[in-house]
């Protein structure tokens, strides 16, 4: 865009000076007063000053005039719209230059959202994971925890088992006991009742 501008720049400015030295060239080919000849030598120069400005030399000048404001009128005409078409492109590389502005700047502010965005997905997926591993976590510790207590009731239910068996084993043991004893006192008692009856019997014989 740059290059573009100033090569215009540079071809206007040619332009306007070469109007410019046409004009200059014309204004003093116009300018230039027709030569005065004289008819003879010997007259002298009395005669030249003599000569007064005739009606053809006025009509000539007037001319002359008419033809110089005519293309002074048409330099500064077309200066005009040189000037008018610098500025209409002035404009149009001002125009352009906003638009590239706000385009860039449109594009930074949708690659910041796009960003903003990813980021946001980011966190989201990453917040997601962790809810996902904490919910891992408190069902595994659940189960952990239910598991535990499934044991321990196990346990406790075994305990209870071996109590009751262990209770009856020595119910059984003591009911063993008493009977072994007592027939241990009966056996006892029916010894001495032998001897005594055999000590009665050696008396009586006696």
């Amino acid at each position: 865009m740059k290059t573009k501008k100033s090569t215009n720049t540079r071809a206007s400015s040619a332009s306007g000076r070469l109007m410019a030295s046409e004009f200059l060239k014309k204004s003093n080919s116009i300018r230039r007063p027709p030569s005065t000849t004289t008819s003879s030598h010997y007259l002298g120069t009395l005669k030249v000053l003599d000569q007064k400005p005739s009606q053809k030399q006025n009509i000539e000048h007037e001319r002359a005039d008419s033809i110089r404001a005519a293309v002074y009128q048409e330099w500064l005409e077309k200066k005009n719209v040189y000037l008018h078409e610098m500025h209409r492109i002035k404009r149009i590389e001002s125009e352009n230059l906003r638009i590239q502005n706000e385009q860039k700047r449109a594009a930074k502010r949708e690659e910041a959202l796009a960003s903003f965005e990813a980021w946001k997905a980011m966190k989201e997926k990453e917040a997601k994971k962790i809810a996902a591993q904490k919910r891992l976590e408190a069902k595994n510790k659940k189960k952990t925890e239910e598991e535990n207590a499934v044991r321990k009731e196990e346990a406790l239910q075994a305990f209870e088992r071996w109590k009751e068996k262990k209770m009856e084993y020595l119910r059984e043991k003591n009911k063993k006991e008493r009977e072994y004893e007592r027939a241990k006192k009966q056996k006892e008692e029916e010894t001495i009742a032998e001897k005594r009856k055999d000590n009665l019997t050696a008396v009586e014989k006696w």
